[in-house]
C-alpha cells in the first residue's frame, strides 16, 4: 500500500454512530462528516482502522484537536483495515489481511471515505523485486511518504507490531563540520 501521512484513526461503529479515536485513544470530534460516513446500521460492530487525510498536512493537524471552529470539511478517511467489534475487543482478527481487504472492497462507502488501494508483490522473484521499485518510485512521485509492506497471511492485532513494515527513502546529506 502507499503509505499515507494523516492522522491516524480507528473509527468504531455501535448502535448507527461512528465515534472516532487517535492511536492513543482519544476521542477525535473535529470530523463530522466522517462520522456521518460511517454512521450507518451497515457499519454496526465494525472496526475501521485508517488515515484521516487533507490536501495540506499541516494545516489538518492544526485542525485535529482545536475546541471550536475547526475547519476539516476537506478531509477524507482513507481506509486500510478493517475487523469486527468482538475481534477487536479480543485483540486480533480471525481473517488475514487478504480476507480483510476483501471485506473493505465489499463495503458501500460514500464520500469521505476511500478504500486504500494495494498490490500483492512476491518478493522472492525477480519480478515482484521489480515491481516493488516501481511501486516505490510511484509512490514517491505522487507524493506518498513511501509503502507500507504487510503479509497477506497475518491477521490484525490490537497493539504495535513489526508485521507491518514503513519503506520511506532515506535522505543523505553531505555536511562539513566547521565547529
Amino acid at each position: 500500500e502507499y503509505k499515507y501521512d494523516g492522522v491516524r484513526i480507528i473509527a468504531i461503529v455501535q448502535s448507527g454512530a461512528a465515534t472516532l479515536y487517535s492511536r492513543n485513544g482519544k476521542i477525535l470530534t473535529n470530523f463530522p462528516h466522517i462520522e456521518e460516513a460511517l454512521s450507518k446500521t451497515y457499519f454496526n460492530d465494525y472496526v475501521f482502522d485508517g488515515e484521516v487525510m487533507s490536501e495540506d498536512f499541516q494545516a489538518l493537524m492544526k485542525q485535529v484537536h482545536r475546541k471550536s471552529g475547526a475547519k476539516t470539511d476537506d478531509a477524507y478517511l482513507a481506509l486500510f483495515d478493517v475487523l469486527s467489534l468482538k475481534e477487536f475487543n479480543n485483540g486480533k482478527s480471525i481473517c488475514n489481511t487478504i480476507e480483510r481487504k476483501q471485506i473493505l472492497k465489499d463495503m458501500p462507502f460514500d464520500s469521505p471515505i476511500r478504500v486504500v488501494d494495494y498490490h500483492e508483490i512476491d518478493f522472492d522473484t525477480d519480478a515482484g523485486q521489480v515491481q516493488f521499485q516501481e511501486l516505490n518510485k510511484t509512490a514517491l512521485e505522487k507524493g506518498y511518504e513511501g509503502l507500507m509492506i504487510k503479509p497477506i497471511n497475518d491477521v490484525y492485532t490490537c497493539k504495535r507490531s513489526h508485521a507491518w513494515l514503513k519503506i520511506k527513502p532515506f535522505i543523505e546529506v553531505s555536511l562539513e563540520i566547521v565547529d
